[in-house]
């Protein structure tokens, strides 16, 4: 109890009647409700509306076991090279290479992206918490179906990966939600790669840089080719390349394996000596 408390007690030792009693009872409950209030009136965080429920474990299955043999038949597919810059590899804490992905739940292009950026990594180490969700729907390209690194966790030992989604996909008052906020170092990368002439936009997400090696902006192939399609078809349909889809979702992977094989010096070999990755390590690294 507050000094002040405890002074004001003593000054008040004669015994209260009823009705003294029934007024600090009263008090006590206003006092109790305004607390209520004030909690109810204190921003909560937000929370992107289809970010609940953890992708199901066929989803997972389905991103992590794609045979490096299907990505041999599909090479780049309709992919496009980044170019590579020169300078140090960046590395995070453990001095691994390390990924930087800064999107948001709400941006259609992030929801299209992020398939081939889960595939690309699951060939170098593991998710944990990947929950379902989808983009806007007040934006194109309405309810993309997609996961969220929005309170996942990755752990590998080749490559550290860093997810930021800065807006939920929930408006409030006419606004993306903020939902997480990148620390300076992550900023600083952004900031600095995330613009000509690394990239043709500036500010542009998704933004993915792969140790300060190479940079992706927005989507590498068009969201519109999941359009009306759940997580789990997306997912399945992973084992058939000659679906369009999947040509792009796993074109775009085999760049983004390609660029991260580079800052690993070609480890593991299991996935980085595959001849179809190293045509294209040789590309990007041509494109310099």
């Amino acid at each position: 109890m507050p000094d002040r408390t405890r002074r004001q007690s003593r000054r008040q030792a004669s015994p209260r009647g009823p009705r003294a009693i029934a007024r600090a009872g009263v008090s006590a409950l206003l006092v109790v409700a305004l607390l209520m209030t004030a909690r109810l009136l204190v921003p909560q965080p937000a929370q992107s509306a289809d970010a609940e429920e953890l992708a199901p474990p066929a989803v997972m299955h389905a991103l992590e076991s794609v045979p490096m043999s299907e990505a041999a038949a599909i090479g780049m597919g309709p992919a496009k090279l980044v170019a590579s810059i020169s300078g140090p590899t960046l590395r995070g804490q453990k001095g691994l290479p390390r990924v930087i992905y800064v999107g948001a739940d709400f941006c259609p292009y992030c929801a299209a992206e992020r398939w081939p950026l889960i595939v690309a990594l699951s060939r170098f180490g593991r998710f944990q918490g990947l929950r379902l969700s989808h983009s806007g729907a007040g934006d194109v390209y309405p309810e993309t179906a997609t996961l969220t690194f929005h309170g996942s966790s990755y752990q590998s030992t080749h490559v550290e990966f860093t997810g930021v989604e800065t807006r939920s996909n929930v408006q409030v008052n006419g606004q993306w939600a903020p939902l997480e906020t990148p620390t300076p170092d992550v900023v600083q990368v952004f900031n600095q790669y995330n613009a000509p002439p690394y990239v043709s936009r500036k500010g542009a997400i998704p933004f993915i840089d792969v140790g300060n090696r190479f940079v992706f902006s927005a989507s590498g192939y068009d969201p519109g080719l999941l359009k009306g399609q759940t997580q789990a078809a997306i997912a399945a349909g992973l084992s058939d390349p000659g679906s369009e889809t999947t040509r792009a979702i796993l074109g775009e992977a085999n760049v983004i394996t390609a660029a991260v094989c580079v800052t690993t010096v070609n480890m593991p070999s299991a996935v980085c000596r595959v001849p179809a990755i190293q045509s294209i390590v040789h590309q990007l690294t041509a494109s310099h």
